[in-house]
């Protein structure tokens, strides 16, 4: 929410993020230190991938995303 940019706070490894809008786009990045998102869509869901591409647990800090 805070300047359209999504970012993985000390990933324990490589892997990509894959962000899911409510429109039903999508946007993959591999950059998961800085990932900026288009200002108007509204983020649905997110992935979090290791290198093999499998899904990794990860957190989300609700303020960060107006929850």
């Amino acid at each position: 929410e805070n300047n359209d940019i999504v970012r993985v706070l000390n990933p324990a490894e490589a892997g990509q993020i894959e962000i899911f809008f409510s429109d039903g786009e999508r946007m993959e990045s591999d950059n998961m230190y800085r990932t900026e998102v288009p200002s108007d869509k509204t983020i649905l869901t997110m992935v979090v991938k290791n290198k093999a591409g499998n899904s990794i647990p990860f957190f989300v800090e609700p303020d960060e995303f107006g929850f």
